[in-house]
């Protein structure tokens, strides 16, 4: 918590000097997001993206800060505008699939996520998040099967261990 605190002392001062320092909003966000002040958190992200409207990584963070709100719609909005800014993010598609399955759209959502695998076929996240989209619209095969791969290409993959039981659990 101390080095949180000291990193929003710096932003801070970063921000006094240049009120339009878009990586000090972005900087302080981070760490506020950090000791789980969100809202706050959500206030710099916006300053960030306020003052570089084509800043993908503020908008990337209100993204997922939202998506752990479960606010999904508006952290679907924010991952649309990092893939509009930079369509190589797959990180961006893989959460994007996420809120569009929160959503109740779980086979847009996979269309996002398989995007995000065509990019980075090894990204054993990207593979776990389709493993849980395939187990909800019922593809327990192909979802055990993602749960494989991301174990074989990280055997420390311990969310892949702890989701491979749903598939099992549902195929019985």
């Amino acid at each position: 918590a101390g080095m949180h605190r000291r990193a929003i002392e710096c932003c801070e001062k970063a921000i006094e000097i240049d009120p339009n320092n878009s990586e000090g909003h972005y900087g302080k966000g981070n760490a506020l997001g950090s000791l789980g002040n969100h809202d706050e958190a959500i206030e710099c992200y916006n300053r960030a993206i306020e003052i570089n409207p084509q800043y993908s990584s503020a908008y990337y963070n209100k993204g997922h800060t939202l998506w752990t709100h479960e606010r999904y719609q508006e952290s679907k909005e924010c991952f649309d505008k990092v893939i509009q800014i930079d369509p190589a993010d797959f990180g961006a598609y893989r959460l994007k699939g996420v809120a569009l399955n929160n959503l109740g759209f779980a086979h847009q959502g996979i269309d996002c996520i398989n995007k995000a695998l065509q990019m980075n076929p090894n990204d054993t996240k990207s593979l776990n998040a389709l493993g849980i989209l395939m187990s909800v619209v019922k593809d327990h095969k192909e979802s055990l099967g993602c749960f494989n791969l991301a174990i074989e290409l990280d055997p420390g993959e311990a969310a892949a261990y702890r989701n491979k039981h749903f598939p099992r659990r549902l195929m019985i």
